[in-house]
């Protein structure tokens, strides 16, 4: 194996290899997460009438919310340095017109697209011990049945334009990567609408493969005595199946909610400390190793996890190299995150990850 040509020939490409990792092990970085920059974005409607302050403090709202993972998030007053002068924190601005699916012609709407900067913005939760939700979010696939005022169900069309953008832009909103079904034949011959109404979710399970999401949701919505209500079940494989019920006086309201409340529930699951005073550590091998690359890369993706405050290089011997992680989280988060990464896998045959001494850790070929 490569490194353990380190001990044995001393050849140059060895010497690469412990200087990379070595050159990667003293980095050192601020209690800050790596994240999806769309998270320090907001697309958010604005009345073009109001003062420019308001509507970005707005946009700087709509991430702290997604951030916080929860829509009081803004009532926090330890949010209020953040919110008393959003500007200082502004990236780039612009605007744009949006036409909304409304009618037969559809409703323009002024959106303010807003960057903000990550690194202050983090900084300043970190020193105020905001919590927050998990910045690795799952990604959720959504199946939803209608039943219309005749009582006849169906699956949420593929050209259902309204309601499938409102959807997704709550999900967008709250943080929250959402799929929805393209409902072509494939999906109508496994998800039957009176299945999912009824709440039997075994073929949405199976119907949910293709997509290759983390997690799926089922939900069913109706109308009595003019409010719309929607049925959601989001099975678990620890808890089984949560369910809870979202209502609004129109269907688009319903599911707005709907969202809402999924978004609540998911980041209240996933919620990692900001303060810097976490002394849970876990030691990781990372196992296989034949290029400073693949080591290059598990480090890269740990030091970009939320879980994760810093990463030391104990050892490198033979084709494993040994780390310690400081975690902001409880490891099994950070197992969660792992698991939604494409470049890393837990290796299960040593015993239970999640109380191992050593957490061993594949990593995929570069």
């Amino acid at each position: 194996m490569l490194i353990s040509l380190i001990h044995k020939t001393h050849s140059c490409l060895s010497k690469l290899l412990l200087i990379s990792i070595t050159s990667i092990a003293v980095i050192t970085s601020p209690a800050v997460f790596g994240v999806d920059e769309d998270l320090f974005a907001a697309a958010v409607a604005v009345d073009p009438e109001t003062e420019q302050g308001q509507q970005i403090r707005l946009a700087l709202d709509t991430v702290l919310i997604k951030l916080v993972g929860a829509r009081n998030a803004v009532i926090d007053p330890r949010l209020s340095t953040l919110r008393s002068d959003p500007q200082a924190h502004l990236i780039s601005f612009s605007y744009q017109e949006q036409l909304i699916p409304n009618g037969e012609f559809g409703e323009r709407q002024t959106i303010l697209n807003a960057q903000f900067n990550r690194r202050q913005i983090l900084a300043e939760l970190q020193r105020q011990g905001v919590d927050l939700w998990s910045l690795e979010r799952p990604e959720i696939l959504l199946w939803l049945a209608i039943e219309d005022d005749q009582r006849q169900r169906d699956m949420l069309a593929g050209d259902d334009r309204l309601h499938r953008f409102v959807l997704e832009q709550t999900a967008r909103l709250r943080g929250l990567p959402l799929v929805l079904p393209v409902q072509d034949q494939t999906d109508y011959s496994l998800v039957d609408a009176d299945a999912i109404w009824g709440g039997f979710y075994e073929n949405a399970e199976l119907a949910s493969q293709r997509y290759a999401t983390d997690r799926f949701v089922i939900a069913a919505a109706s109308q009595r005595n003019q409010i719309w209500q929607v049925r959601w079940r989001l099975p678990d494989n620890e808890s089984g199946l949560e369910t809870f019920v979202s209502r609004g006086p129109d269907l688009p309201a319903a599911l707005a909610e709907g969202m809402h409340l999924l978004a609540d529930r998911i980041a209240a699951d996933a919620m990692v400390a900001s303060s810097s005073n976490v002394s849970q550590t876990v030691r990781v091998v990372l196992q296989n190793i034949q290029s400073p690359a693949q080591y290059a890369v598990a480090t890269r993706v740990f030091k970009n996890m939320s879980q994760v405050r810093e990463v030391t290089l104990l050892q490198a011997q033979a084709d494993d190299i040994e780390l310690m992680l400081a975690l902001s989280a409880p490891r099994r988060w950070l197992l969660q995150a792992i698991r939604l990464s494409d470049e890393l896998s837990v290796d299960s045959s040593a015993g239970d990850p999640s109380t191992a001494a050593v957490l061993r850790v594949n990593v995929a070929r570069q």
